[in-house]
């Protein structure tokens, strides 16, 4: 019968076209961050629209201040993948109702930040520090970034990376926090 073959035509297409969509997945979970001057921002924009539409109770909401270029794709990838951890450790950790992922762009710098209103943990600098923080700490390192994380019971967190930022063809210098943001 033709009608059966025209339905069993219409379900191939469909399962098709989901294991299309699950390979797209699994290809953009791999390099996440398109290799252009804006790949980091859209990125980071996707990140929160997917969470936005698995979590709609939560107030997650994606900041850019600055042109939002980053020039180095190894640069984005690692800030990408600090942002995702802080986010990651923010849902899993701190119980949040509100969460700002941030990419701010200036001067020779690019800093991504994740900021939640959630249950805050003990000192994120202890030694007993999970697996994410220290891999966090490792992805700064490579690209010669300061991370910075605040923690307090009660009030949240904030995970915070700076990276050197130079357009193509100058010379990377070490990023730095305001003075006022120093540690003593």
């Amino acid at each position: 019968d033709g009608r059966d073959g025209a339905a069993a035509a219409r379900e191939i297409g469909v399962l098709s076209d989901e294991a299309l969509e699950r390979i797209r997945a699994l290809v953009s979970g791999l390099q996440p961050v398109e290799p252009t001057e804006d790949g980091l921002a859209v990125a980071l924009e996707r990140m929160v629209e997917q969470l936005r539409k698995r979590d709609p109770g939560l107030d997650v909401r994606f900041v850019r201040r600055g042109a939002g270029l980053v020039w180095d794709n190894r640069t984005s990838s690692h800030l990408y993948r600090i942002a995702q951890e802080g986010l990651t450790n923010a849902l899993r950790h701190s119980d949040p109702t509100a969460v700002r992922v941030g990419l701010v762009t200036k001067g020779s710098t690019a800093e991504v930040f994740v900021e939640d209103n959630g249950n805050g943990a003990a000192d994120p600098h202890l030694p007993s520090a999970g697996l994410g923080i220290r891999i966090m700490k490792l992805r700064a390192q490579e690209i010669g970034a300061a991370l910075d994380l605040k923690s307090r019971r009660g009030h949240g967190t904030k995970v915070r990376c700076v990276a050197p930022n130079p357009r193509p063809g100058r010379i990377r210098s070490e990023p730095q926090f305001p003075s006022s943001e120093r540690k003593k």
